[in-house]
């Protein structure tokens, strides 16, 4: 024996010195296995050498003997030899170890492997008995919790994570775990030891000299809770919901370990694996949301507050994201029960405390956080009638209202550092691609929503609409360089347009409907008559097209626009990029070619002065030709509007223009196409 405990241990020391050659060590790892190999030996050795007297590294070599043993030879053991090597091991637990500052980790690890391979191979068959025996050994001291608490979870990776076991022997053991009554001592046991690690952070963080609480990270307590929640997170979702949530202290402490730095993030990986779970009647679910009351919602009130108190750090911001998981997680689970009825005593006031919650990450400089607010909103308004808790939504309108026109905004670059978004872009998105396709995304999510919130609530989202529309243009016109104001009156435009064309299909429309979207109309025709901006002349010219139809002086307004279309047509600059100058021209003259269509009589009042005025911008060759054909095709619509013989010799005038639109292969396959619809058009009239 002597002689293979000194060969084991020289094979080891060679396997570690980093100045073993690659050969060395291999014929050591080598000699190693070969006594794994050999079970009747592993269990003697491993034996040995795990004593406390031997060094750390001896008894991690002693563990790793005993597990091979059982997993190689515990089939073929005899019932005495078993009995030996289990009454060891937990007597090892009990007073085996050298304490809870001293004991190593890794030593720990290798401890509960052993003990989980002896349960996969006997419990609940043979050994029923042995988690009511690590509870009870639990109670000796910290230490021995700790390790109770390991052992737990490697049982939980093994049987439900990774399920390395048949499947016969998988639902074995989780059969066990419910006729042996694991999970409510588990649990009182979880929630005993993250109860006293509040007590003792509180108590610190209450006593001079600790006002940031942060000796805590030092103590016995703040390692048993770490070792409490990382098992906790691995047995909470397959623990039945009656013995989660026989009372709220659980979901009180967890909620508490969320302003605690260095547990929050294990507590809130705790509630979000909570709240993921889908499996089990609705009903079972219920008393879960029940626990959520206003005054937990409280504390993750609180802790939000909190850590965006901390500024622009990314740590906190990592965990602003696990606590939005959670809300929206519970946001699912609130739609999931409200569709089967089963949302039970949940009040008005219940919902309200949500919302709230909700609102603080609405209100965030990240496009994460806005989007993903307005979607849950959303989801909410899709999937529960409205007259269940409809007076939350009414009340809220508003900032609902404002969280959708944030996100439209395309703001916050991450190669750019002009607003404080940026910062947070950085670390959501690899570069300005990345964020502009998320950016798409966010803008359809914000189209929906406010298409929804304009079917159910049209009054106030036009009142809303309105206000926030003149606002946001006398806050342009106040700081016409200001790049947040650009960015939220584009969004603005956006906004409108799907508001207006949205209510412009409705049968019944707001009241003072005409009249104050001929106001807005007004406002973005006078402010238009100062700007240069591609990016606001292009959302001036999208708010003009939804707004267009309720004029209530066509004259004076017909001539406005004229004067603002042209002026887009017309737009040189060459600070600008060359694109949104071209985007700025085809869009002025596709609007110009809509709404000559559809209000052709009105454009016929003013063909004197439109016409010269068209004929400039075809003939002129610097100009875009798609623009030029969008123009050339106005004026042919126009035209067979005329009476003989001025149809004649104005078409004349058009035919003549060929020439410029022949210079290249392409053009001179749309202008073809599009002249021959037209003279066709022509002689019919």
């Amino acid at each position: 024996m002597n002689l293979d405990r000194r060969r084991l241990l020289q094979a080891q020391a060679i396997a570690l010195n980093v100045e073993s050659t690659n050969q060395q060590r291999l014929e050591a790892y080598h000699l190693i296995e070969v006594y794994k190999q050999n079970p009747s030996r592993c269990l003697a050795l491993g034996s040995c050498l795990i004593i406390c007297s031997e060094p750390d590294l001896h008894r991690i070599l002693g563990f790793d003997l005993i597990n091979a043993f059982i997993s190689e030879g515990w089939a073929d053991a005899n019932e005495r030899l078993k009995f030996k090597c289990k009454s060891d091991i937990v007597n090892y637990i009990s007073d085996g170890l050298k304490g809870f500052v001293n004991e190593p980790k890794q030593v720990k690890e290798k401890l509960a492997n052993v003990v989980c391979e002896m349960i996969k191979h006997d419990f609940p068959q043979k050994w029923p008995s042995i988690f009511h025996e690590l509870f009870e050994i639990a109670k000796i001291g910290p230490l021995q919790t700790d390790v109770v608490f390991k052992i737990c979870l490697r049982v939980s990776e093994e049987v439900i994570q990774f399920q390395r076991l048949i499947a016969k022997r998988i639902k074995d053991i989780k059969q066990g775990f419910y006729e042996a009554h694991v999970f409510k001592p588990l649990v009182a046991l979880i929630s005993e030891t993250l109860r006293a690690a509040v007590e003792v952070y509180y108590s610190m963080l209450n006593s001079e000299g600790s006002t940031e609480g942060f000796q805590f990270e030092d103590t016995i307590q703040r390692h048993l809770a770490l070792s409490a929640l990382e098992c906790m997170c691995g047995f909470i979702g397959w623990t039945p919901y009656e013995l989660l949530f026989e009372t709220t202290v659980l979901m009180e402490t967890l909620c508490l370990l969320l302003t605690v730095k260095c547990l929050r993030m294990m507590s809130a990986e705790c509630l979000i694996t909570l709240l993921s779970r889908k499996t089990g009647p609705c009903r079972e679910r219920a008393p879960m949301l029940s626990m959520f009351c206003p005054s937990v919602l409280d504390y993750l009130h609180n802790s939000t507050r909190m850590v965006l108190s901390e500024g622009q750090d990314e740590q906190a911001y990592l965990f602003l994201k696990r606590l939005f998981e959670i809300l929206a997680r519970l946001g699912e689970q609130y739609i999931i029960l409200a569709r089967s009825n089963e949302l039970g005593s949940l009040t008005d006031r219940d919902f309200e405390h949500y919302f709230l919650l909700l609102f603080l990450f609405g209100e965030h400089h990240s496009q994460y956080f806005t989007s993903w607010t307005l979607e849950t909103i959303i989801s909410f308004l899709r999937n529960i009638d409205r007259g269940v808790h409809a007076s939350v939504f009414a009340r809220y309108l508003k900032k609902i209202f404002n969280i959708t026109l944030k996100t439209l905004m395309k703001i916050g670059y991450p190669s750019k550092d002009n607003h404080p978004s940026c910062f947070y872009s950085r670390i959501d998105f690899d570069n300005d691609q990345a964020y502009s396709n998320n950016i798409s995304h966010c803008r359809s999510i914000g189209c929906d929503s406010i298409k929804k919130l304009s079917e159910q609530y049209m009054e106030e989202i036009f009142r809303l609409l309105y206000v926030r529309a003149v606002d946001v243009i006398d806050a342009l016109y106040m700081k016409m360089c200001d790049y947040e104001a650009k960015a939220r009156f584009e969004a603005m435009s956006l906004l409108m347009s799907n508001v207006i064309n949205k209510m412009n299909a409705s049968e019944k429309l707001p009241f003072n409907y005409n009249s104050k979207c001929n106001q807005l109309l007004s406002k973005c025709l006078t402010y238009a008559e100062h700007e240069m901006s591609p990016l606001i002349l292009n959302s001036l010219l999208s708010e003009i097209s939804c707004l267009f139809h309720v004029w209530s002086d066509q004259s004076a307004v017909f001539i406005r626009v004229l004067q603002l279309i042209f002026r887009c047509l017309n737009l040189r600059d060459s600070s600008q990029p060359y694109k949104a100058i071209q985007t700025v021209h085809r869009h002025a003259s596709s609007l110009l070619l809509g709404k000559v269509a559809a209000h052709t009589e009105a454009f016929l009042f003013l063909y004197d002065d439109l016409q010269p005025a068209m004929l400039e911008f075809i003939e002129n060759e610097e100009n875009d030709n798609n623009c030029r054909a969008s123009t050339l095709e106005t004026m042919v619509s126009l035209t067979t509007q005329l009476e003989e013989p001025r149809r004649s010799e104005i078409f004349e005038k058009i035919i003549s223009l060929s020439a410029s639109f022949t210079e290249t292969e392409e053009y001179q396959r749309y202008y073809i196409f599009s002249m021959s619809s037209s003279i066709v058009r022509i002689y019919l009239f």
